[in-house]
């Protein structure tokens, strides 16, 4: 199903002209990341986010060139 939900959004990235695909997946979260690295994203950084309420998205940012 990732890869069948992937295809569908890089084709509309391309009709859009855009030059990748960004998204943050949780640093634990190391089934999503080799997910990820799998159909070609590759670390760009991570990020902390607060969200509220004591609690943060301890996140790696991934990128796939298109």
């Amino acid at each position: 199903m990732l890869k069948k939900a992937m295809r569908f959004i890089e084709d509309l990235a391309k009709q859009m002209h855009l030059g990748k695909i960004t998204l943050t997946v949780n640093k634990s979260n190391i089934n999503s990341i080799a997910a990820y690295q799998k159909i070609g994203f590759k670390n760009a950084g991570s990020v902390v986010t607060d969200i509220g309420a004591g609690f943060v998205m301890d996140d790696f940012i991934m990128d796939k060139a298109l």
